[in-house]
């Protein structure tokens, strides 16, 4: 792909949501529950009728799916933010409602699922319970409930029955049972919260998700309805350590053990009651990165470092389409003309010292004004995400993604493909 995913900058943790998007305004619609909900962007102002597009789709019964892939332009790269939004934790355990039935047929069959079942079960995210009949003598009613340890005990009599027991006599046909994971005690308590920190409701571009070197097993987050005692899961399974809880809403997160290198999910859980939602966790054997410390240095690292120039698109020799970009403060703002047939626009580009963002700011010569974020991708590529309002008000947004596969080429790829090169530089004060 020529530019990173940024969905998560406007659909945040941990419920899928923000407000007023920088450059336009916009509250971005929440992603958490899509699966359940056909009614997309702001107003929905999509879903109508008089787009044979949606009509179609409409005509089908509207597939949330296939209403939300208008959102991501049908672009197949996107497709896992769906598989994202569908397994997402909404508070409730992956065992939650899974089912085992132990019999004469199944018995020799269910050791996988029963053993995942009780993992879950002795890591307290579910509650293990069991009904069924026992045929031992005669025919009686039979409830069980897994307390850990392989032992399942007789709600009517309090004895124990060890799974291989139980296990042998399903197989023999003497009981049959189906076991159940339900939610513990407590899970009509609100479902926690974790996020990157800072305000749970404000962007502030990419999250920076925790990143754990050798030698780390601490870092900070923010958080909503954790408890002092939240029991710490990593994918999916509880691990040693536990929360601090600070001022506000951050807490520190302490593991016992840092993670195999990769990529984790974390989740919390409060006695008894609902898993959080799901985190991000890096778990990595390379230096965090520094933030760059001027606009040269983020494009020397980026490998952008030979943008500045005159770049004319080679279909016309730049009567279609100009670019002109040279430094106005000497390796902190570049200043981008760009010049086309029915307009001219000037903009800024420099970095943000807090975030380390590399930012563009600017106007045209119809009204419009745009401010928008520029990402460097691994494979060369790169993005500027912009947020614009038009002379007479409208609001949107739009990514010109960018490749430079060598210094005198500049593509843009999207939202069009243009080839430009580079061009002798103009005289100074020259805009065209």
């Amino acid at each position: 792909k020529p530019g990173p995913n940024v969905c998560g900058d406007c659909h945040r943790m941990p419920h899928l949501v923000s407000t007023n998007t920088p450059g336009t305004g916009m509250d971005a619609p929440t992603w958490r529950g899509a699966y359940d909900r056909f009614l997309i962007l702001p107003q929905g102002r999509l879903n109508l009728m008089q787009f044979g597009f949606f009509a179609r789709v409409a005509d089908r019964g509207t597939p949330e799916e296939e209403v939300w892939r208008f959102s991501w332009g049908g672009r197949e790269r996107f497709n896992p933010v769906w598989d994202m939004v569908l397994e997402m934790s909404t508070g409730y355990p992956g065992a939650f409602a899974r089912q085992v039935t132990l019999s004469a047929d199944t018995a020799g069959k269910a050791a996988d699922l029963l053993d995942a079942l009780e993992a879950a079960a002795e890591d307290a995210a579910v509650v293990l319970s069991g009904e069924g009949v026992d045929l031992r003598e005669g025919s009686a009613p039979l409830q069980l409930r897994y307390e850990g340890d392989g032992v399942y005990v007789e709600a009517a009599t309090g004895g124990a029955l060890p799974r291989e027991e139980m296990l042998r006599e399903a197989a023999a046909g003497r009981l049959v049972i189906t076991l159940t994971a339900t939610l513990p005690a407590a899970a009509d308590a609100p479902q926690p919260a974790v996020w990157t920190p800072g305000p749970i409701e404000q962007q502030s571009g990419r999250q920076k998700f925790p990143r754990l070197s050798p030698g780390e097993t601490a870092f900070t987050l923010s958080g909503r309805h954790v408890a002092a005692d939240a029991a710490v899961f990593v994918d999916g399974r509880r691990v040693g350590g536990g929360v601090t809880l600070q001022d506000g809403e951050r807490i520190t997160v302490q593991l016992a053990e840092r993670p195999a290198d990769g990529l984790h999910l974390l989740q919390l859980q409060n006695p008894g009651g609902l898993m959080s939602n799901d985190m991000l966790l890096v778990s990595a054997d390379v230096p965090v990165p520094e933030k760059p410390k001027t606009l040269a240095d983020a494009l020397k690292t980026a490998g952008w470092d030979k943008l500045p120039g005159v770049w004319v698109d080679k279909a016309s020799d730049g009567r279609g389409l100009k670019l002109i970009v040279r430094w106005r403060v000497e390796g902190r703002v570049l200043e981008m003309e760009s010049i086309d047939p029915t307009r001219k626009s000037v903009s800024i580009i420099a970095v943000d010292a807090a975030k380390g963002h590399v930012f563009q700011a600017g106007a045209d010569s119809t009204g419009s004004s745009h401010l928008g974020t520029w990402t460097f991708a691994e494979d060369g590529g790169a993005t500027l995400g912009l947020g614009f309002t038009a002379g007479d008000g409208t609001q949107g947004s739009v990514a010109l993604r960018y490749e430079m596969p060598d210094a005198d080429t500049l593509i843009m790829t999207e939202p069009v493909r243009v080839e430009m090169r580079r061009a002798d530089e103009p005289a100074d004060g020259e805009g065209s």
